[in-house]
């Protein structure tokens, strides 16, 4: 399946689980994006791919993972051991509207289209490959 496997290197076993979530999650959201007109899961799925991402890498450098789902705090955790995440600020902001809107009948009624899951795909992909690259 892919290179999903990537993380099998990762020491930390709580940390190479957050991997193996986000890459299995991230492959499915990829793999239905054309055969599927929910557009609004595949975009929540991004937003809990990067979230695992974060975390996992939380996981390496400080042995713990914070109980929180905002993207932009946990970038700025991670930010502390590489200021290089900073570079991902606004793919953060953006993915982290897919959290609760996308879960939640919210008076926002925002309707999920092909392109904003095509960008939120592209968003997602960026961060997994700047993480690849560092761990």
């Amino acid at each position: 399946m892919k290179d999903i496997k990537w993380y099998n290197k990762i020491k930390n076993p709580l940390a190479r689980e957050w991997f193996r979530l986000a890459s299995e999650d991230f492959y499915y959201a990829k793999d239905t994006f054309n055969e599927t007109e929910n557009y609004r899961m595949i975009c929540f799925i991004c937003h809990q791919v990067v979230e695992r991402y974060l975390k996992g890498y939380l996981q390496i450098k400080q042995d713990k993972t914070p109980r929180i789902h905002s993207l932009i705090e946990l970038l700025e955790i991670t930010a502390k051991f590489n200021k290089n995440f900073l570079e991902f600020h606004d793919n953060c902001k953006a993915l982290n509207r897919y959290y609760i809107n996308t879960r939640y009948p919210v008076f926002w009624g925002e309707i999920y289209k092909k392109e904003i899951a095509k960008e939120a795909i592209e968003l997602t992909e960026e961060i997994i490959e700047f993480m690849k690259k560092i761990i």
